[in-house]
C-alpha cells in the first residue's frame, strides 16, 4: 500500500473481546471514573438483561437498567431516559445493544452532557463543545456497523461526530443471538463493503486499510462457520465493531450509495441490492485502482491462494472471489439473487437511482453509476 502525503485517523473505541469480557466492564468503568452506569436494553424477551447483571456479581458498581427502548425513539422518549439519568445520579452509558438502541444512547449522551435542547442544534454537525460523558456498547444481535462509528440517527435527525463512537464495545459470546431472519447475513455484507470500499477508495487511509483487512479476513476466514450461524455471531460482532471505526475514517463508496438510492427508490431492502452490487461495483474500482484490486485479494482468498496467482492475474480475481464469499456467507437460506432482474428490480427504475447516487461529492459520474446498475441488473460478471 502506497502511503498517501496526507492522511487522517481517529478512533477511541477499545475492544474488549470474549468470554468473560462483561466482567471487565466494572474496571473499566472505575478507570473512567464512572461509578453509576445507565444501561439501555432493548425489546428483547430473554435473559440479555439478567446475563449481564450478573457479569457485576460483587464488583459493588449499581447499575439503572432501562429496558424496552422503541424500535423507533422520540423526543419524549430521551427526556425520560435524561431524567433517569439526573434523577439516579447516574454518570455513565451502556447501550445493551445495536441499532436504535445504541443510536437512543448516542443521543442521550449529547443530552446528558448538555441539556436535552443540544439535539436540536447537534443535528448534521458537532454533537457538542463540551467532553460527552463516557458511552460503552455491548452487542448482542447483529447491527449494521454504526454503532462503532461516528454516526447516529435519533427520529429524522443525522449526527456524525468522533466524539459519538463509543469509549468501549464489549464482545462477551454469552450476550450473542442470532437476531431477525436474514439479519446476520445483512450484517456480515455490510461489513465486507464498508472494508473493501475502504480498500479500493480513490484515495485510501493506510490506516483504515489494515482496519479493512482484518474486517475481510475475520468475514472469509469464518465463512464455513457462517453456514452454522451461531458460529458466526463472535467473529461477525469483531467484524462489525472494526468496520464501524472504518466507516468513521472513509468515504461511501458506489456499492453503498447505489444500494441505499435503490432501496429509495424501489422495494428492494438495501442489503439485498448491497450484496448483488458489491462484486459489481469492486470491479469498476478495480478498473481504477489495479493494484489495490491486486492487494485485496490477499484478506479475501488468503495466503496460498494469493501467492499461487500470478501477479497480473490477482486484481481480475478478485471481484470473483467476493461474490464467491458473500454467497458462503449468506449460505443457502439467505443467498442473494444472481441479478436485480432476478430480484424484480424494474429496469427503467435504474437512471434516478444512478442519479440520486452521484449527487454530492460521491466520487463517479452518474453514468458510471447507471453502468454498475446495468451489470448488476444483467447479472454479467
Amino acid at each position: 500500500m502506497n502511503m498517501p502525503d496526507l492522511f487522517s485517523f481517529q478512533s477511541p473505541v477499545k475492544i474488549e473481546s470474549g468470554r468473560r469480557a462483561l466482567e471487565n466492564i466494572p474496571i473499566e468503568l472505575a478507570r473512567s471514573e464512572s461509578r453509576k452506569p445507565l444501561v439501555l436494553c432493548g425489546s428483547q424477551r430473554d435473559e440479555t438483561a439478567e446475563q449481564f447483571a450478573a457479569a457485576f456479581g460483587d464488583s459493588g458498581v449499581p447499575i439503572v437498567l432501562y429496558e424496552g427502548i422503541p424500535a423507533d425513539p422520540d423526543f419524549m422518549t430521551l427526556r425520560e431516559l435524561w431524567g433517569l439519568y439526573r434523577d439516579r445520579g447516574c454518570d455513565a452509558i451502556i447501550a445493551l445493544g445495536g441499532g436504535t438502541t445504541a443510536d437512543a444512547a448516542k443521543a442521550l449522551n449529547i443530552a446528558v452532557s448538555g441539556r436535552p435542547e443540544d439535539l436540536e442544534q447537534a443535528a448534521g454537525g458537532s454533537p457538542a463543545a463540551a467532553r460527552l460523558r463516557p458511552f460503552f456498547y455491548c452487542p448482542t444481535t447483529p447491527g449494521d456497523g454504526r454503532e462503532t462509528s461516528c454516526f447516529a440517527r435519533f427520529g429524522k435527525r443525522d449526527f456524525s461526530s468522533t466524539s459519538l463512537m463509543p469509549n468501549l464495545a464489549v464482545i462477551d459470546p454469552r450476550l450473542l443471538r442470532e437476531g431477525a431472519p436474514g439479519a446476520l447475513t445483512a450484517a456480515m455484507v455490510e461489513a465486507l463493503a464498508t472494508a473493501v470500499e475502504a480498500r479500493l477508495a480513490p484515495a485510501p487511509n493506510p490506516l483504515s486499510g489494515l482496519y479493512a483487512d482484518v474486517v475481510i479476513r475475520l468475514l472469509a476466514e469464518n465463512a464455513a462457520a457462517a453456514k452454522k450461524r451461531a458460529a458466526a455471531l463472535a467473529p461477525a460482532a469483531n467484524a462489525l465493531c472494526l468496520s464501524g471505526i472504518v466507516l468513521s475514517n472513509a468515504v461511501r463508496g458506489p456499492a453503498s450509495r447505489l444500494a441505499a438510492a435503490l432501496s429509495a427508490e424501489t422495494p428492494i431492502p438495501e442489503a439485498s441490492a448491497l450484496a448483488i452490487l458489491l462484486p459489481h461495483a469492486a470491479a469498476f474500482l478495480a478498473k481504477r485502482h489495479p493494484a489495490a484490486a491486486a492487494d485485496l485479494l490477499l484478506p479475501l482468498a488468503g495466503a496460498d491462494a494469493f501467492t499461487g496467482t500470478p501477479a497480473g492475474e490477482r486484481a481480475a480475481r478478485m471481484a470473483p472471489q467476493l461474490r464467491s464469499l458473500i454467497r458462503n456467507l449468506a449460505g443457502a437460506a439467505d443467498a442473494p439473487p444472481s441479478s436485480l432482474e432476478a430480484a424484480a428490480v424494474p429496469k427503467e427504475a435504474l437512471p434516478a437511482t444512478a442519479r440520486l447516487a452521484a449527487s454530492g461529492a460521491s466520487g463517479w459520474s452518474e453514468a458510471e453509476g447507471l453502468e454498475i446498475l446495468s451489470l448488476a441488473w444483467t447479472g454479467t460478471p
